[in-house]
């Protein structure tokens, strides 16, 4: 059963109730208390560590990524789209920040937002990244938001640590600046 937007991006039942309760917690958090928001938090990250996304690049793996399958290691994870300039720019960045890092335990994850499988590989075709591509859609502006990006810009980035749990964000370019704040 798809229950996505036609001609954009099909989302299986379990994906579409897992945004719907990501989006339904946030619409309800106008005005709540701290610890209601810190728990709606908490209901938000573990729909989006639920979700199983299809995955793009490497171009050959098909299928679905969990996930739930990156937590346990520290994990950036970058919404991007091949249309937008910056996310574009940032993307040699983030591919040496994963072939560095990624022996030490660190991984990356990109999740292209409002782009259709074929235009996303074909793109990754001319410029491949050695990290996970994974298809998020529409829904991506909304997941995005649920972790940050309020006005659901791009490109947005999330820093999570081993417990999955978000420690840095930002929403426009990132820097290698950045990188080494976050880092240490």
């Amino acid at each position: 059963m798809n229950t996505g937007i036609p001609g954009i991006y099909p989302l299986s039942r379990r994906q579409f109730l897992s945004l719907a309760a990501i989006l339904s917690a946030e619409a309800g958090l106008a005005g709540c208390d701290s610890s209601t928001r810190n728990s709606a938090d908490a209901a938000a990250l573990a729909a989006f560590w639920a979700l199983r996304l299809p995955v793009v690049e490497p171009v050959s793996a098909g299928g679905k990524v969990a996930l739930a399958a990156f937590r346990g290691r520290p994990l950036l994870v970058n919404f991007w789209a091949t249309w937008c300039p910056p996310c574009v720019a940032e993307l040699p960045l983030l591919n040496r920040f994963y072939a560095e890092r990624g022996a030490r335990d660190w991984q990356c994850l990109g999740l292209a937002v409002e782009d259709k499988p074929e235009p996303v590989a074909r793109f990754l075709a001319r410029a491949p990244v050695t990290y996970p591509v994974a298809l998020a859609g529409l829904a991506g502006v909304q997941l995005s938001q649920t972790l940050g990006n309020a006005d659901g810009g791009l490109p947005f980035t999330a820093l999570f640590d081993a417990n999955g749990r978000i420690t840095h964000r930002k929403i426009g370019q990132l820097q290698l600046s950045d990188l080494k704040t976050w880092l240490g």
